[in-house]
């Protein structure tokens, strides 16, 4: 083969890998725009870095047998496409760490019963570097200068793609292939960003102001925390007028909420992933900035060391704890780690007979609703008080959602929250008539967030709404993460005299200070309280500030 053939391999590669990507990053910024969308020069110029780094690798396997070249053009296909589901899901980039949950059938099971938007664009792009690899696969004759030449050129593109992808914060200035890759790199651990004398990483009980709230006297309350899959606060009627701020999705069930309640427009996921929120939120501490392996598992192989959580603390005070889930436990090992945390009963798919739809993540928000309807009745024929976490999956991407009312909706995403809002408004209204609220502490969150593509913090922005006996209505400006509910549930039942090793404030107490909140998602975020926002790229080479009211 001559030098003239030499270049048209690679040259073809090149078209190939680089067309892809280019074409998959205007997919995603039309999803996130509505409308197709110019990418930025930085996106551009990304691509076409990863994309040669990759037509020379590829060109250059292709030395060393007929057919293990196929590797790095089906390596690409997997970046390219997981990445554009994600991005379209959680406008987030693939960590290496979640190539572990290919080898749990439920999530890949789940993720290919429906497909997900974009899926004949990727099956085309499949297609087409198979048929790549039938046309190219026989070797080239190539001495080696040229050899030398093409790994030059490679190596040379590989570290320019990571020089960029260190400096850009997310994809849309990078390519979202070099940040999985990048992803490799070790980050930093929570007190790597902050001092530890900081209070980011203490309790901060004490320091506060009580808000006005009328603790129940003579009462045990129940709680009830209702965890709604990946929403962010924006879709509440209420924080986005707050926010100033326009959502093409509302959840009107959770607009009625509101009214009685108190509600946090600054409520922050601290990363995403479900069980990292899940631990956050149950354990009153940070479940690692970094792409590793979550506290949660962690938390399983531990036993004297094991911190508490609060379903242990909640049980030694005499509540019943109940952990109820619309998806089978054995994703992300929550049948190991919700007992291993205090839970008395852990449940999940088996327990709900009635299903409005059949999937492998588990049971629609529909039937899930009607289901724990069900049990909270159950639990109050009981003497004792309880402590009951509702965990949804319908919102889940590729989400449960009746066909028809995605053809309504236009948006498979917009019409699984409207199937929410239709499933929530019933079983709010079956709490307002069983009274629930005059002893119960119902707190409704979320354990991360689909991404708002129009605030730099929307990927890490939570739900946040609180109502109970004693509880007043209003706005809570001040920021909070899922890391607080612990300290904010003790606080409410008055069971805050002693240390229970949780960071984090409460939400029903003023501060006089602004609080440090550690987050991430493009980049590692650290707050200063509304006012001051510090954001560090991925790599820590490059730091922004910015101010907000």
């Amino acid at each position: 083969m001559n030098n003239r053939s030499l270049r048209r391999r690679f040259s073809s590669l090149f078209l190939l890998y680089f067309i892809s990507a280019l074409v998959a990053r205007l997919l995603a910024l039309s999803h996130w725009q509505g409308e197709l969308a110019w990418p930025s020069v930085e996106g551009v110029y990304a691509d076409a870095l990863i994309a040669m780094a990759f037509a020379g690798l590829t060109a250059l396997v292709s030395y060393w047998g007929r057919w293990i070249f196929m590797i790095p053009l089906l390596l690409w296909w997997v970046l390219l496409s997981t990445n554009l589901e994600l991005i379209v899901a959680l406008n987030d980039t693939v960590d290496w760490y979640d190539f572990t949950f290919l080898l749990d059938p439920v999530v890949v099971l789940g993720s290919l019963q429906k497909g997900g938007e974009f899926t004949g664009y990727l099956l085309l792009v499949l297609v087409i570097l198979i048929a790549a690899g039938f046309v190219l696969r026989k070797p080239p004759d190539v001495r080696g200068r040229q050899l030398l030449v093409i790994s030059l050129l490679t190596f040379a593109s590989l570290v320019l793609s990571w020089v960029q992808t260190s400096r850009s914060a997310s994809w849309h200035e990078s390519s979202p292939v070099a940040r999985t890759m990048a992803s490799w790199q070790s980050g930093p651990e929570e007190q790597g960003l902050i001092s530890l004398n900081r209070p980011a990483l203490r309790s901060e009980l004490a320091g506060g102001k009580l808000r006005q709230l009328q603790r129940p006297q003579g009462l045990k309350p129940n709680v009830l925390l209702i965890v709604l899959e990946g929403i962010p606060g924006i879709y509440v009627p209420q924080i986005a007028n707050h926010m100033n701020m326009d959502s093409p999705v509302k959840l009107d069930s959770l607009g009625m909420f509101a009214r009685d309640s108190l509600y946090i427009p600054n409520m922050v996921a601290h990363k995403r992933q479900t069980i990292r929120g899940l631990y956050a939120l149950l354990c009153g501490d940070y479940s690692k900035l970094k792409s590793s392996t979550p506290k949660a598992y962690e938390y399983i192989e531990k036993t004297v060391d094991a911190p508490r959580c609060l379903p242990s603390f909640l049980n030694d005070a005499g509540y019943e704890s109940h952990f109820l889930q619309a998806a089978p436990l054995a994703v992300m090992s929550k049948d190991q780690f919700m007992p291993a945390v205090g839970f008395d009963v852990v449940l999940g798919t088996p327990y709900f007979e009635n299903r409005y739809l059949e999937s492998f993540w588990g049971v629609d928000d529909r039937a899930f609703f009607e289901g724990a309807a069900g049990y909270i009745d159950s639990l109050n024929a009981s003497e004792s008080p309880w402590f009951l976490t509702l965990l949804t999956v319908g919102t889940h991407h590729p989400y449960g959602v009746p066909p028809e009312m995605v053809e309504e909706y236009g948006d498979a995403k917009v019409a699984a929250v409207a199937y929410l809002d239709q499933a929530l408004a019933p079983f709010l209204e079956f709490l307002e008539e069983s009274n629930i609220y005059e002893d119960t502490l119902v707190i409704i969150t979320s354990d991360e967030s689909h991404g708002v593509s129009s605030t730099i913090l929307g990927n890490n922005w939570g739900l946040g709404l609180v109502r109970g006996p004693g509880i007043g209505s209003g706005v809570i400006p001040q920021v909070y993460g899922l890391l607080d509910w612990p300290l904010t549930i003790l606080d409410y039942l008055n069971l805050s005299d002693r240390d229970f090793g949780f960071i984090g404030r409460s939400v029903f107490r003023e501060y006089p200070d602004p609080r440090q909140l550690l987050f991430t998602s493009d980049r590692y975020w650290l707050a200063e309280g509304r006012q001051r926002i510090i954001g560090c790229t991925i790599s820590l080479t490059s730091c922004s500030e910015f101010r907000g009211e």
